[in-house]
């Protein structure tokens, strides 16, 4: 102690003295537990995501498809239901899959497409088959063009409120047309 009665300050551990209280506030631990959590839940959904869809054949079974011996029963054993059915013949079956990347709420980007056509032949054998993939495929501009309808548009409460008084009401007969 000094002679005037008062303590010392000292920040040297061991001498008995007091520390002078931090002026610092401190955080509290649970808000930034919860902002890093939240940080990083937002990175996470940012993140960009592959899916796959459709039917990622293995090459090794679609190299064992042999044409001229192959049928569509063993075609539908070794690759399973094809993804499309010719809708003019039946003898043309399709397997197609693709994979793609989507970033956040952006428009998802086709990264690859495998398209497998198998062509039988009447007695139900395999005749030919095609491979394409994302080059074979082609952009197509939809119409934007509108059919133009006959009539004119009503609101919602021209709708509701439009049949009022059109139809007999209990009692009254039926108009004859």
């Amino acid at each position: 102690m000094a002679r005037n009665g008062n303590k010392e300050h000292s920040s040297s551990p061991g001498n008995g003295s007091t520390r002078r209280p931090s002026t610092r506030r401190k955080r509290p631990v649970l808000g930034t537990a919860l902002a890093m959590l939240f940080t990083l839940s937002i990175t996470a959904a940012c993140a960009d995501s592959i899916t796959s869809r459709g039917q990622i054949l293995d090459p090794d079974d679609v190299a064992r498809l042999k044409i001229g011996y192959s049928s569509q029963e063993d075609v539908y054993r070794l690759l399973g239901t094809p993804s499309h059915v010719s809708a003019f013949d039946g003898f043309t079956w399709y397997y197609i899959g693709h994979k793609s990347e989507a970033f956040a709420f952006f428009e998802p980007e086709i990264l690859e497409r495998k398209i497998l056509q198998l062509k039988f032949d009447s007695n139900g054998l395999l005749s030919e088959t095609k491979g394409l993939d994302l080059a074979d495929g082609r952009e197509i501009e939809p119409e934007e063009r509108v059919t133009p309808t006959e009539g004119r548009e009503l609101t919602f409460l021209q709708q509701m409120l439009g049949n009022i008084g059109r139809f007999p009401g209990a009692g009254q007969s039926q108009p004859n047309f």
